[in-house]
């Protein structure tokens, strides 16, 4: 079932888990016929709005993702349902007019308790994963967040993060440049969280102007607490 944050004419913003494709990637020319599609949450998100407004198919329904966490991650996940919605919130994601905050779970603690990180990050497909830099290079986006130790309880610590910028991995990159990987997230590096499903990124508020209204609109998505880990800092989510 879907957790559904907040559903009007205009949007639809959804707690996606961790484990979830958000949307499906574009497949290899070679490998189209063969690969399967995936089950994602937007081809959910169709299903729920065709039941809803009583359509008989799924593939009527406009939807136009706008931003939302990796598929290992969780948190909110925001949809456009008019092309106008859909322009309007793109826009305002260009402009970097969007905030996005983040909790991570680390295993390593950061040697400032509070800091700004700039890098320079480009995706390396062979890998699938983003490779960091500290200059500007060639096919690079720049990407800027602020972090804070909220809070550390035994082996976690518990990392608040701000950034008007939500570039696929960005989070997990540019913590794991720093020694600070989340748990779970074997892909950079982390070692300490063998047993982990899913890595400990959730992108906790989502802030921007609303496409209708033109007001300040700020959505929350919960933290899982059935993951021990999340339950371990969930007091922090009240």
């Amino acid at each position: 079932m879907l957790d559904i944050i907040q559903d009007d004419d205009y949007l639809i913003a959804i707690n996606k888990p961790a484990g979830l494709m958000p949307v499906a990637p574009p497949p290899p020319p070679k490998e189209a016929a063969k690969a399967p599609k995936p089950v994602t949450l937007e081809d959910e998100v169709k299903k729920y709005l065709a039941k809803r407004y009583k359509l008989p198919n799924a593939d009527a329904i406009y939807l136009s993702a706008i931003t939302y966490p990796d598929t290992e991650t969780s948190g909110v996940a925001l949809f456009a349902k008019t092309t106008s919605a859909a322009r309007f919130l793109k826009t305002g994601l260009e402009k970097r007019s969007f905030n996005f905050q983040f909790w991570a779970l680390t295993a390593s603690r950061p040697k400032l308790e509070q800091g700004n990180l700039v890098h320079y990050l480009r995706y390396a497909y062979a890998q699938d994963a983003m490779q960091v830099f500290t200059n500007n290079q060639p096919g690079t986006q720049k990407a800027t967040l602020r972090y804070e130790l909220l809070a550390a309880l035994g082996n976690s610590n518990l990392l608040v993060i701000n950034s008007h910028t939500n570039i696929p991995q960005q989070v997990r990159a540019q913590l794991a440049r720093i020694g600070c990987p989340a748990r779970g997230d074997k892909k950079y590096g982390d070692t300490k969280t063998a047993a982990a499903k899913i890595v400990f990124v959730h992108l906790r508020t989502l802030s921007f102007v609303h496409p209708h209204n033109s007001q300040p609109v700020t959505l929350y998505a919960y933290v899982n607490d059935r993951e021990q880990l999340w339950r371990t800092f969930a007091h922090f989510d009240e």
